[in-house]
């Protein structure tokens, strides 16, 4: 159940066996139905989660009454609203599971417990959160620099399990454009 979480954290620092324990301490399994919204807008982000299987979508409510998928989130991958979560006030957006997900989550208190427990606790949290950062600046870069066609170049290179794994409508949302435009470009790529 943490093998993948714990693979993921030996990737960035270097951990002994005194030290694995505290993970099932303080992270917990959950369970989630496909299309259930795990975090909602308008209400404080409580949890990080890191997905073990499945795929997440976090999106926001257009003023037009449509919706807006910001970022998708598989295996092995950290999944919240970090301005909600560090700030404690109520997110503008919504985490949902497109497909049925179990994910290990983790309460704020007990991330900061995590946290102050150690250095390398700590070491471990910067990388994450620097890879975060680097993610959400290639996707605005990719955003405003290329081309839809070019941006579902990428996405087919680098993620192409999303390709595989989330329903049409969402990844055009992703990718910035409408489905029937998504459509003509798989035509084209296929």
């Amino acid at each position: 159940m943490f093998d993948s979480l714990l693979t993921l954290i030996r990737s960035l620092v270097a951990l002994d066996d005194t030290e694995i324990p505290l993970l099932a301490e303080l992270f917990e399994m959950v369970e989630v139905k496909k299309e259930t919204v795990i975090e909602a807008e308008d209400t404080v982000c409580s949890h990080v989660y890191f997905v073990v299987s499945g795929y997440l979508r976090y999106y926001s409510n257009t003023d037009l009454g449509t919706e807006q998928t910001i970022h998708l989130l598989g295996p092995e991958e950290f999944a919240t609203s970090l301005q909600s979560f560090i700030s404690g006030k109520a997110s503008g957006e919504n985490l949902a599971a497109v497909t049925d997900c179990s994910l290990l989550r983790i309460s704020r208190e007990k991330l900061e417990f995590l946290y102050a427990s150690g250095a390398k606790w700590q070491e471990f949290g910067r990388k994450v959160m620097e890879l975060t950062v680097l993610e959400k600046e290639k996707r605005i870069i990719q955003q405003i620099s290329y081309s839809a066609k070019e941006r579902y170049a990428i996405l087919l290179e680098q993620r192409p399990e999303l390709a595989q794994n989330i329903p049409v409508q969402y990844l055009a949302s992703y990718l910035g454009i409408q489905p029937e435009s998504l459509s003509r470009i798989r035509r084209k790529v296929f």
